[in-house]
C-alpha cells in the first residue's frame, strides 16, 4: 500500500515538472517572438546625413541664357561699314557681296551671301562667324573678335537679304512669263492674220473659170 502511494506521488511530481517546463518554455518562444517582431518602421524615419549633405552641396543649375535677337538694320550697317565693329574688325562687303536694294556692291573676293540664309540658316551664319573656319577670315578676325550680338545682327540682316531676293526672284519670274505670253500673243495674231489674207476667196479657181468661159 505504501509503495503504491509514493509511485503516484511520484507520478504526480514528474506531471507537475512537465507542466512547469511546457510553461516556461512556452513564455520563452513568446518573450523570443516579441522581440524579433519589428518596432514600427523605424528605417523609413530614419534620415541618412551621408545623403543629406550630397544633397545640399549638389549646385542648382543654372538657366540658360536666353538666344540675342538680331537687328537686320544694324546689321546691314555693320555689313557695308556704316557702324564700326566693337574690335574694329573689317567691313563683311571689303570680301562679299549682297544682291539688296540700297546695300553698296561688296567685294568678290569671297562667296556671295545672298543666299546665305537659304544654305545655311541663322544658326549656320552664326557658326561660321565666330568659328572663321576659313584662313582670310581668321586672319581678318581672330585678333578682332566680332561680339554676339554683332553676330546675331548680320544673321539677321543676310536673313532679311534672302527673303528679299526670294521675292525679287518671284516677281521677275512673273515678268518673264507675262512679257513671253504677250509677244506669243502677238506673233500668233500675225500669222493668223497672214494666213487669212491668202485664203481663197472663192470655192473655185476664179481665173481658170473666168478663161474657160471666154474660150467657149
Amino acid at each position: 500500500m505504501l509503495n503504491l502511494m509514493k509511485k503516484r506521488l511520484l507520478s504526480r511530481i514528474i506531471v507537475f515538472a512537465l507542466l512547469v517546463g511546457s510553461f516556461a518554455a512556452i513564455k520563452v518562444v513568446a518573450q523570443d517572438a516579441e522581440n524579433a517582431a519589428p518596432q514600427g518602421d523605424s528605417t523609413a524615419t530614419v534620415a541618412d546625413p551621408a545623403a543629406e549633405e550630397s544633397v545640399s552641396e549638389t549646385p542648382a543649375e543654372e538657366p540658360a541664357a536666353p538666344a540675342l535677337v538680331g537687328d537686320a538694320a544694324r546689321g546691314k550697317d555693320l555689313f557695308v561699314g556704316n557702324i564700326s565693329f566693337t574690335n574694329g574688325g573689317p567691313t563683311c562687303n571689303s570680301c562679299h557681296n549682297v544682291n539688296m536694294a540700297g546695300v553698296i556692291t561688296g567685294g568678290a573676293l569671297a562667296l556671295d551671301l545672298t543666299q546665305a540664309h537659304s544654305r545655311l540658316d541663322r544658326a549656320g551664319i552664326e557658326g561660321v562667324i565666330s568659328g572663321l573656319p576659313y584662313p582670310q577670315m581668321r586672319q581678318s578676325y581672330e585678333p578682332r573678335p566680332v561680339t554676339e550680338q554683332e553676330i546675331a545682327d548680320i544673321a539677321a540682316f543676310l536673313e532679311e537679304a534672302d527673303k528679299q531676293a526670294a521675292a525679287n526672284s518671284t516677281a521677275s519670274i512673273g515678268g518673264v512669263m507675262l512679257g513671253g505670253g504677250i509677244v506669243g500673243a502677238v506673233v500668233l495674231l500675225i500669222l493668223i492674220s497672214l494666213f487669212w489674207i491668202k485664203r481663197k476667196k472663192r470655192a473655185v479657181n476664179y481665173s481658170i473659170y473666168k478663161r474657160q468661159i471666154k474660150s467657149t
